[in-house]
Protein backbone atom coordinates (compact mmCIF):
# COMPACT_ATOMS: atom_id res chain seq x y z
CA UNK A 1 0.00 0.00 0.00
CA UNK A 2 1.38 3.42 -0.98
CA UNK A 3 1.17 6.22 1.57
CA UNK A 4 2.15 9.87 1.22
CA UNK A 5 4.45 10.66 4.16
CA UNK A 6 4.71 14.32 5.26
CA UNK A 7 6.13 16.18 8.23
CA UNK A 8 4.03 16.70 11.36
CA UNK A 9 4.99 20.38 11.35
CA UNK A 10 3.67 20.82 7.83
CA UNK A 11 0.52 18.88 8.63
CA UNK A 12 -0.20 21.05 11.68
CA UNK A 13 0.43 24.27 9.72
CA UNK A 14 -2.34 23.35 7.28
CA UNK A 15 -4.88 23.83 10.06
CA UNK A 16 -3.98 27.50 10.54
CA UNK A 17 -6.84 29.87 9.80
CA UNK A 18 -5.10 31.64 6.91
CA UNK A 19 -4.47 28.30 5.21
CA UNK A 20 -8.04 27.15 5.73
CA UNK A 21 -9.20 30.36 4.02
CA UNK A 22 -6.79 29.61 1.18
CA UNK A 23 -8.09 26.06 0.76
CA UNK A 24 -11.65 27.32 0.46
CA UNK A 25 -10.59 29.60 -2.41
CA UNK A 26 -9.61 26.47 -4.31
CA UNK A 27 -12.64 24.42 -3.27
CA UNK A 28 -11.22 22.47 -0.30
CA UNK A 29 -13.14 22.61 2.99
CA UNK A 30 -10.21 21.67 5.23
CA UNK A 31 -6.70 20.25 5.29
CA UNK A 32 -7.96 16.68 4.92
CA UNK A 33 -9.73 17.54 1.66
CA UNK A 34 -6.64 19.42 0.50
CA UNK A 35 -4.29 16.50 1.14
CA UNK A 36 -6.72 14.04 -0.44
CA UNK A 37 -6.92 16.40 -3.42
CA UNK A 38 -3.13 16.32 -3.65
CA UNK A 39 -3.19 12.51 -3.58
CA UNK A 40 -5.83 12.42 -6.32
CA UNK A 41 -3.76 14.80 -8.47
CA UNK A 42 -0.62 12.69 -8.04
CA UNK A 43 -2.44 9.47 -8.90
CA UNK A 44 -3.87 11.12 -12.03
CA UNK A 45 -0.53 12.46 -13.21
CA UNK A 46 1.50 9.28 -12.69
CA UNK A 47 0.22 5.81 -13.55
CA UNK A 48 2.69 4.14 -11.16
CA UNK A 49 1.29 5.99 -8.13
CA UNK A 50 -1.62 4.45 -6.27
CA UNK A 51 -1.47 6.45 -3.04
CA UNK A 52 -4.29 5.56 -0.66
CA UNK A 53 -3.72 7.89 2.28
CA UNK A 54 -1.28 10.17 4.06
CA UNK A 55 0.64 9.96 7.34
CA UNK A 56 3.22 12.03 9.19
CA UNK A 57 6.75 10.67 9.18
CA UNK A 58 8.93 10.27 12.26
CA UNK A 59 10.73 13.13 13.99
CA UNK A 60 14.07 11.57 13.01
CA UNK A 61 13.27 12.15 9.32
CA UNK A 62 12.78 15.90 9.78
CA UNK A 63 16.49 16.60 9.39
CA UNK A 64 16.44 15.04 5.93
CA UNK A 65 13.10 16.12 4.50
CA UNK A 66 12.52 19.36 6.41
CA UNK A 67 9.06 20.87 6.66
CA UNK A 68 7.80 20.95 3.08
CA UNK A 69 9.12 17.66 1.69
CA UNK A 70 8.08 14.05 2.04
CA UNK A 71 8.00 10.79 0.16
CA UNK A 72 5.80 7.91 -0.93
CA UNK A 73 6.18 4.79 1.18
CA UNK A 74 5.34 1.34 -0.10
CA UNK A 75 6.28 -0.45 -3.32
CA UNK A 76 6.51 1.85 -6.35
CA UNK A 77 7.25 0.12 -9.64
CA UNK A 78 10.68 0.95 -11.13
CA UNK A 79 11.53 3.51 -8.46
CA UNK A 80 13.53 3.09 -5.27
CA UNK A 81 12.31 6.41 -3.90
CA UNK A 82 9.63 8.95 -4.81
CA UNK A 83 10.19 12.41 -3.30
CA UNK A 84 7.18 14.72 -2.99
CA UNK A 85 7.89 18.41 -2.34
CA UNK A 86 5.42 21.18 -1.60
CA UNK A 87 6.09 24.84 -2.34
CA UNK A 88 5.27 27.41 0.33
CA UNK A 89 1.53 28.10 0.54
CA UNK A 90 2.16 31.83 0.46
CA UNK A 91 5.08 32.94 -1.70
CA UNK A 92 6.84 36.23 -2.21
CA UNK A 93 7.57 37.54 -5.67
CA UNK A 94 10.86 35.93 -6.54
CA UNK A 95 12.38 32.57 -5.74
CA UNK A 96 11.72 31.96 -2.04
CA UNK A 97 8.71 29.71 -2.56
CA UNK A 98 10.90 26.87 -3.93
CA UNK A 99 14.40 27.56 -2.63
CA UNK A 100 13.50 28.02 1.02
CA UNK A 101 11.85 24.62 1.29
CA UNK A 102 13.30 22.29 -1.36
CA UNK A 103 16.99 23.24 -1.58
CA UNK A 104 17.67 22.26 2.08
CA UNK A 105 16.26 18.81 1.34
CA UNK A 106 18.44 18.50 -1.78
CA UNK A 107 21.48 19.45 0.30
CA UNK A 108 20.66 16.87 2.99
CA UNK A 109 20.17 14.16 0.38
CA UNK A 110 23.42 14.97 -1.44
CA UNK A 111 25.36 14.71 1.81
CA UNK A 112 24.45 11.03 2.09
CA UNK A 113 23.95 10.13 -1.58
CA UNK A 114 25.89 11.98 -4.28
CA UNK A 115 23.74 10.31 -6.95
CA UNK A 116 20.47 11.70 -5.57
CA UNK A 117 19.87 14.14 -8.44
CA UNK A 118 21.09 11.87 -11.25
CA UNK A 119 19.75 8.48 -10.15
CA UNK A 120 16.93 7.57 -12.57
CA UNK A 121 15.44 5.32 -9.88
CA UNK A 122 14.67 8.35 -7.70
CA UNK A 123 11.62 10.30 -8.86
CA UNK A 124 11.49 13.93 -7.70
CA UNK A 125 8.07 15.61 -7.89
CA UNK A 126 7.36 19.17 -6.78
CA UNK A 127 3.74 20.14 -6.16
CA UNK A 128 2.92 23.72 -7.06
CA UNK A 129 1.07 24.71 -3.89
CA UNK A 130 1.92 28.42 -3.74
CA UNK A 131 -0.98 30.86 -3.87
CA UNK A 132 0.21 33.85 -5.86
CA UNK A 133 -0.09 35.61 -9.17
CA UNK A 134 2.94 36.05 -11.38
CA UNK A 135 3.64 39.77 -10.98
CA UNK A 136 3.51 41.86 -14.15
CA UNK A 137 4.46 45.36 -15.22
CA UNK A 138 3.99 47.36 -18.40
CA UNK A 139 7.00 48.36 -20.44
CA UNK A 140 6.67 50.08 -23.84
CA UNK A 141 2.99 49.11 -23.98
CA UNK A 142 3.87 45.47 -23.46
CA UNK A 143 3.02 43.31 -20.44
CA UNK A 144 6.20 42.02 -18.80
CA UNK A 145 5.79 39.07 -16.44
CA UNK A 146 8.10 38.48 -13.49
CA UNK A 147 10.22 35.69 -14.96
CA UNK A 148 12.21 35.08 -11.76
CA UNK A 149 9.51 32.52 -10.95
CA UNK A 150 10.00 30.95 -14.38
CA UNK A 151 13.75 30.93 -13.77
CA UNK A 152 13.29 28.90 -10.59
CA UNK A 153 11.11 26.36 -12.42
CA UNK A 154 13.66 26.14 -15.24
CA UNK A 155 16.48 25.47 -12.77
CA UNK A 156 14.48 22.78 -10.96
CA UNK A 157 13.47 21.02 -14.18
CA UNK A 158 17.07 21.13 -15.40
CA UNK A 159 18.20 19.13 -12.35
CA UNK A 160 15.46 16.54 -12.72
CA UNK A 161 12.43 17.78 -10.80
CA UNK A 162 8.95 17.59 -12.30
CA UNK A 163 6.19 20.06 -11.41
CA UNK A 164 2.54 19.23 -10.85
CA UNK A 165 0.01 22.07 -10.58
CA UNK A 166 -2.20 22.07 -7.49
CA UNK A 167 -2.59 25.86 -7.32
CA UNK A 168 -1.80 27.22 -10.81
CA UNK A 169 0.37 30.32 -11.23
CA UNK A 170 -0.67 32.39 -14.22
CA UNK A 171 1.73 32.63 -17.17
CA UNK A 172 4.06 29.94 -15.81
CA UNK A 173 5.42 27.11 -17.96
CA UNK A 174 5.88 24.20 -15.55
CA UNK A 175 7.85 22.24 -18.18
CA UNK A 176 10.44 24.99 -18.72
CA UNK A 177 14.15 24.19 -18.51
CA UNK A 178 17.50 25.43 -19.79
CA UNK A 179 19.46 23.73 -22.53
CA UNK A 180 22.71 25.68 -22.21
CA UNK A 181 24.59 27.85 -19.74
CA UNK A 182 24.35 30.70 -22.25
CA UNK A 183 20.55 30.63 -21.84
CA UNK A 184 20.97 30.92 -18.07
CA UNK A 185 23.34 33.87 -18.38
CA UNK A 186 20.99 35.59 -20.85
CA UNK A 187 18.03 35.11 -18.51
CA UNK A 188 19.98 36.44 -15.52
CA UNK A 189 20.98 39.49 -17.56
CA UNK A 190 17.30 40.11 -18.34
CA UNK A 191 16.35 39.85 -14.68
CA UNK A 192 19.19 42.10 -13.62
CA UNK A 193 17.94 44.63 -16.19
CA UNK A 194 14.41 44.54 -14.76
CA UNK A 195 15.41 44.10 -11.06
CA UNK A 196 18.47 46.34 -10.77
CA UNK A 197 18.17 46.51 -6.98
CA UNK A 198 18.56 42.73 -6.66
CA UNK A 199 22.15 41.52 -7.06
CA UNK A 200 21.40 37.81 -6.65
CA UNK A 201 20.79 37.39 -10.38
CA UNK A 202 24.36 38.39 -11.31
CA UNK A 203 26.31 35.52 -9.78
CA UNK A 204 27.95 33.73 -12.71
CA UNK A 205 30.26 34.93 -15.46
CA UNK A 206 32.65 33.38 -17.96
CA UNK A 207 36.36 34.08 -17.71
CA UNK A 208 38.75 32.40 -20.17
CA UNK A 209 36.43 29.47 -20.71
CA UNK A 210 35.83 28.95 -16.97
CA UNK A 211 32.50 29.70 -15.32
CA UNK A 212 33.21 31.75 -12.20
CA UNK A 213 30.46 31.75 -9.56
CA UNK A 214 30.54 34.19 -6.66
CA UNK A 215 28.49 36.65 -4.63
CA UNK A 216 28.75 40.38 -5.28
CA UNK A 217 28.62 40.94 -1.52
CA UNK A 218 28.32 38.67 1.53
CA UNK A 219 25.14 36.66 0.90
CA UNK A 220 22.06 37.19 3.00
CA UNK A 221 18.63 35.63 3.44
CA UNK A 222 17.80 33.08 0.78
CA UNK A 223 20.56 34.09 -1.65
CA UNK A 224 22.73 31.08 -0.82
CA UNK A 225 19.88 28.70 -1.59
CA UNK A 226 19.06 30.45 -4.87
CA UNK A 227 22.78 30.41 -5.74
CA UNK A 228 22.89 26.67 -5.01
CA UNK A 229 19.89 25.89 -7.21
CA UNK A 230 21.36 27.93 -10.06
CA UNK A 231 24.76 26.25 -9.81
CA UNK A 232 23.21 22.78 -9.62
CA UNK A 233 21.58 23.49 -13.01
CA UNK A 234 24.86 24.84 -14.39
CA UNK A 235 26.70 21.78 -13.10
CA UNK A 236 24.29 19.42 -14.86
CA UNK A 237 24.60 21.29 -18.14
CA UNK A 238 28.43 21.29 -17.92
CA UNK A 239 28.65 17.87 -16.24
CA UNK A 240 30.61 19.54 -13.44
CA UNK A 241 33.47 20.75 -15.65
CA UNK A 242 35.07 24.21 -15.82
CA UNK A 243 33.26 25.66 -12.79
CA UNK A 244 35.13 27.76 -10.21
CA UNK A 245 33.43 28.10 -6.80
CA UNK A 246 36.51 29.28 -4.91
CA UNK A 247 35.28 32.88 -4.62
CA UNK A 248 31.89 31.81 -3.27
CA UNK A 249 33.53 29.50 -0.71
CA UNK A 250 35.62 32.41 0.54
CA UNK A 251 32.52 34.56 1.02
CA UNK A 252 30.46 32.14 3.13
CA UNK A 253 30.91 29.17 5.43
CA UNK A 254 27.38 27.91 4.79
CA UNK A 255 27.26 24.12 4.54
CA UNK A 256 24.94 24.36 1.52
CA UNK A 257 27.75 25.84 -0.61
CA UNK A 258 30.28 23.27 0.65
CA UNK A 259 27.99 20.38 -0.32
CA UNK A 260 27.41 22.04 -3.70
CA UNK A 261 31.17 22.23 -4.30
CA UNK A 262 31.62 18.56 -3.40
CA UNK A 263 28.79 17.56 -5.74
CA UNK A 264 30.23 19.55 -8.66
CA UNK A 265 33.60 17.87 -8.18
CA UNK A 266 31.87 14.47 -7.98
CA UNK A 267 30.20 15.00 -11.38
CA UNK A 268 33.61 15.25 -13.03
CA UNK A 269 34.56 11.77 -11.76
CA UNK A 270 31.66 9.77 -13.20
CA UNK A 271 30.81 8.53 -16.69
CA UNK A 272 28.02 10.98 -17.49
CA UNK A 273 26.79 8.87 -20.42
CA UNK A 274 25.39 6.40 -17.89
CA UNK A 275 23.13 9.03 -16.34
CA UNK A 276 20.31 10.38 -18.58
CA UNK A 277 19.80 13.31 -16.17
CA UNK A 278 23.17 14.68 -17.34
CA UNK A 279 22.35 14.25 -21.03
CA UNK A 280 19.36 16.54 -21.40
CA UNK A 281 17.31 15.98 -24.56
CA UNK A 282 16.95 19.21 -26.49
CA UNK A 283 13.57 20.50 -27.64
CA UNK A 284 14.71 19.76 -31.20
CA UNK A 285 14.97 16.08 -30.29
CA UNK A 286 11.69 16.29 -28.37
CA UNK A 287 9.95 17.40 -31.58
CA UNK A 288 10.99 14.14 -33.16
CA UNK A 289 9.82 12.09 -30.18
CA UNK A 290 6.42 13.71 -29.70
CA UNK A 291 4.51 11.20 -31.80
CA UNK A 292 6.50 8.18 -30.62
CA UNK A 293 5.78 8.30 -26.91
CA UNK A 294 3.72 6.86 -25.47
CA UNK A 295 3.44 3.89 -27.82
CA UNK A 296 -0.02 4.24 -29.23
CA UNK A 297 -1.14 3.92 -32.83
CA UNK A 298 -2.44 6.91 -34.72
CA UNK A 299 -5.71 5.04 -35.09
CA UNK A 300 -6.22 5.05 -31.32
CA UNK A 301 -5.45 8.77 -31.17
CA UNK A 302 -7.90 9.42 -34.00
CA UNK A 303 -10.59 7.57 -32.05
CA UNK A 304 -9.88 9.72 -28.99
CA UNK A 305 -10.15 12.95 -30.97
CA UNK A 306 -13.63 14.47 -30.73
CA UNK A 307 -15.31 15.60 -33.93
CA UNK A 308 -16.85 19.01 -33.36
CA UNK A 309 -18.13 20.68 -36.50
CA UNK A 310 -17.20 24.34 -36.91
CA UNK A 311 -14.66 24.36 -34.04
CA UNK A 312 -11.11 25.35 -35.11
CA UNK A 313 -8.33 22.86 -34.39
CA UNK A 314 -6.77 25.08 -31.74
CA UNK A 315 -10.00 24.93 -29.71
CA UNK A 316 -10.44 21.14 -29.88
CA UNK A 317 -9.92 19.28 -26.57
CA UNK A 318 -6.37 18.13 -25.88
CA UNK A 319 -5.47 14.44 -25.90
CA UNK A 320 -3.41 13.02 -23.02
CA UNK A 321 -1.74 9.68 -22.40
CA UNK A 322 1.05 8.27 -20.22
CA UNK A 323 4.59 8.24 -21.57
CA UNK A 324 7.17 5.48 -21.06
CA UNK A 325 8.07 6.97 -17.63
CA UNK A 326 4.46 6.78 -16.46
CA UNK A 327 3.79 10.52 -16.54
CA UNK A 328 0.69 12.03 -18.14
CA UNK A 329 1.67 14.01 -21.24
CA UNK A 330 -0.07 15.78 -24.10
CA UNK A 331 -0.25 13.85 -27.35
CA UNK A 332 0.39 15.27 -30.80
CA UNK A 333 -1.09 14.03 -34.05
CA UNK A 334 0.95 13.35 -37.16
CA UNK A 335 -1.84 14.57 -39.38
CA UNK A 336 -1.44 18.19 -38.27
CA UNK A 337 2.28 18.15 -39.07
CA UNK A 338 1.54 16.49 -42.41
CA UNK A 339 -1.18 19.05 -43.18
CA UNK A 340 1.30 21.86 -42.64
CA UNK A 341 4.10 20.21 -44.62
CA UNK A 342 1.81 19.62 -47.59
CA UNK A 343 0.35 23.14 -47.29
CA UNK A 344 3.83 24.62 -47.70
CA UNK A 345 4.79 22.15 -50.45
CA UNK A 346 7.60 20.41 -48.52
CA UNK A 347 9.57 23.66 -48.36
CA UNK A 348 11.16 25.23 -45.29
CA UNK A 349 9.03 27.90 -43.66
CA UNK A 350 11.97 30.30 -43.31
CA UNK A 351 13.05 32.73 -46.04
CA UNK A 352 16.70 32.01 -45.34
CA UNK A 353 18.40 30.81 -48.54
CA UNK A 354 20.73 28.40 -46.74
CA UNK A 355 18.36 25.46 -46.55
CA UNK A 356 19.52 21.89 -46.07
CA UNK A 357 17.36 19.48 -48.03
CA UNK A 358 17.56 15.81 -48.90
CA UNK A 359 14.91 13.53 -50.35
CA UNK A 360 13.03 11.54 -47.71
CA UNK A 361 12.84 7.83 -48.44
CA UNK A 362 9.17 7.61 -47.37
CA UNK A 363 7.74 10.59 -49.32
CA UNK A 364 10.38 11.10 -52.06
CA UNK A 365 10.01 14.81 -51.21
CA UNK A 366 12.24 17.26 -49.36
CA UNK A 367 12.74 16.15 -45.77
CA UNK A 368 11.35 18.82 -43.44
CA UNK A 369 10.38 18.72 -39.76
CA UNK A 370 6.92 19.75 -38.62
CA UNK A 371 7.77 22.37 -35.97
CA UNK A 372 5.35 23.76 -33.37
CA UNK A 373 6.04 27.51 -33.34
CA UNK A 374 4.69 27.83 -29.78
CA UNK A 375 6.40 24.71 -28.38
CA UNK A 376 4.32 21.86 -27.02
CA UNK A 377 6.01 22.19 -23.62
CA UNK A 378 3.69 25.18 -23.09
CA UNK A 379 0.55 23.11 -23.65
CA UNK A 380 -0.34 22.83 -19.96
CA UNK A 381 -0.12 26.60 -19.56
CA UNK A 382 -2.16 27.38 -22.68
CA UNK A 383 -4.82 24.79 -21.93
CA UNK A 384 -5.31 25.73 -18.28
CA UNK A 385 -5.37 29.50 -18.97
CA UNK A 386 -6.95 29.80 -22.42
CA UNK A 387 -8.32 26.34 -23.35
CA UNK A 388 -6.07 26.51 -26.41
CA UNK A 389 -4.69 23.39 -28.11
CA UNK A 390 -1.18 24.05 -29.45
CA UNK A 391 -1.23 20.91 -31.59
CA UNK A 392 -2.93 22.41 -34.63
CA UNK A 393 -2.06 23.15 -38.24
CA UNK A 394 -1.97 26.92 -37.61
CA UNK A 395 0.82 26.47 -35.02
CA UNK A 396 3.00 24.21 -37.19
CA UNK A 397 5.42 25.11 -39.97
CA UNK A 398 7.91 22.93 -41.87
CA UNK A 399 11.59 23.57 -41.18
CA UNK A 400 14.60 22.08 -42.94
CA UNK A 401 17.22 20.44 -40.66
CA UNK A 402 19.47 23.53 -40.96
CA UNK A 403 16.82 26.05 -39.85
CA UNK A 404 15.39 23.69 -37.23
CA UNK A 405 18.82 23.29 -35.68
CA UNK A 406 19.42 27.03 -35.88
CA UNK A 407 16.23 27.96 -34.01
CA UNK A 408 17.21 25.72 -31.08
CA UNK A 409 21.00 25.59 -30.96
CA UNK A 410 22.55 28.63 -32.64
CA UNK A 411 24.05 31.58 -30.78
CA UNK A 412 21.54 34.11 -29.47
CA UNK A 413 21.91 36.61 -32.32
CA UNK A 414 21.17 33.97 -34.97
CA UNK A 415 18.31 32.44 -33.01
CA UNK A 416 16.85 35.89 -32.49
CA UNK A 417 17.08 36.49 -36.23
CA UNK A 418 15.15 33.37 -37.22
CA UNK A 419 12.57 33.80 -34.44
CA UNK A 420 11.89 37.40 -35.53
CA UNK A 421 11.48 36.21 -39.12
CA UNK A 422 9.02 33.45 -38.17
CA UNK A 423 7.06 35.76 -35.89
CA UNK A 424 6.73 38.36 -38.63
CA UNK A 425 5.90 35.89 -41.42
CA UNK A 426 3.33 33.84 -39.48
CA UNK A 427 1.71 36.48 -37.29
CA UNK A 428 -1.76 35.75 -38.66
CA UNK A 429 -1.47 32.09 -37.65
CA UNK A 430 0.14 32.83 -34.29
CA UNK A 431 -2.46 35.42 -33.35
CA UNK A 432 -5.20 32.83 -33.86
CA UNK A 433 -3.55 30.72 -31.17
CA UNK A 434 -2.48 33.62 -28.92
CA UNK A 435 -4.03 37.02 -29.77
CA UNK A 436 -1.76 38.78 -27.26
CA UNK A 437 1.51 37.31 -28.48
CA UNK A 438 4.50 39.67 -28.85
CA UNK A 439 7.94 39.06 -30.31
CA UNK A 440 9.62 39.20 -26.89
CA UNK A 441 7.15 36.69 -25.45
CA UNK A 442 7.54 34.43 -28.49
CA UNK A 443 11.34 34.54 -28.23
CA UNK A 444 11.19 33.75 -24.50
CA UNK A 445 9.54 30.42 -25.38
CA UNK A 446 12.99 29.45 -26.67
CA UNK A 447 14.91 30.98 -23.73
CA UNK A 448 15.91 33.91 -25.94
CA UNK A 449 15.35 37.22 -24.14
CA UNK A 450 14.93 40.66 -25.73
CA UNK A 451 15.78 43.60 -23.46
Amino acid sequence: MQILKISKKFFDSLDEEKNLILFRIYGYLDRDQFLNGVIKKLNEQYNFLHIESYECFSDEENSTYHMYNGYVSGQVNNYSEVIISFTTLYGKNGNVWFNQQVVPMITSKLETNKKFLIDSKIKKICLLTTHKSNRMTREANEIIWDSSIQMTVNFANTIGFEFVEVFPIKNLNIEGRYKSVEEIIDHTNLLQHTHEINSQFQQIRKESGILVASFERPPRGQEQKFFTLKLLAVAHLLKGKDIDLSHALEQTEDNTIKVLDEYIKYLTTIESEKYPALNIISELDTDALESLEPEESEEIIEELTPIIEGVPEYKLPVITAYNSNGKKVFKTKRKYKLNSIIKYNYLCGCDNEKHLYFKANTTKENFVDGHHMIPMEFQQQYWSEYKTNLDCTDNIIPLCPHCHGKIHKAIKEQRNEVLAEIFSKYQTNLFKVDPGLTLSKFASFYNVYIY
